[in-house]
């Protein structure tokens, strides 16, 4: 967002105390490549709008979910962004997941 900087991100964060978080800048999946190789992943917020950012966040993030870890979609089901719902579709009910769809918008998903 052109709006924050990542300033105003850490100062945020410390104002929450929270220490265990890493920033990074640039173009997803491709700027985190190097940060998260051998990294398992609890918890994932992808918000994005299109099909193919979506697929790609989740290709790339899929196989470093630990069992019983979750993404989550945003805006899944709104008008005018009909990409993200698209991708999730395809994937709610794969067999090594159980889906969610919860009243803001989100689509959950939990990897057995």
């Amino acid at each position: 967002h052109s709006d924050v900087t990542k300033k105003d991100i850490v100062n945020f964060f410390n104002s929450l105390q929270i220490k265990n978080y890493k920033i990074i800048e640039g173009i997803f999946p491709e700027s985190a490549s190097n940060f998260l190789d051998n990294t398992k992943i609890k918890y994932c917020h992808i918000d994005v709008d299109t099909y193919l950012s979506a697929k790609n966040s989740y290709d790339f993030l899929w196989n470093k979910i630990s069992k019983g870890g979750m993404i989550i979609f945003d805006d899944y089901g709104f008008i005018g962004t009909e990409g993200v719902t698209k991708f999730v579709n395809e994937i709610k009910d794969d067999s090594e997941n159980i889906f969610f769809h919860n009243l803001n918008g989100h689509a959950i998903i939990v990897k057995i």
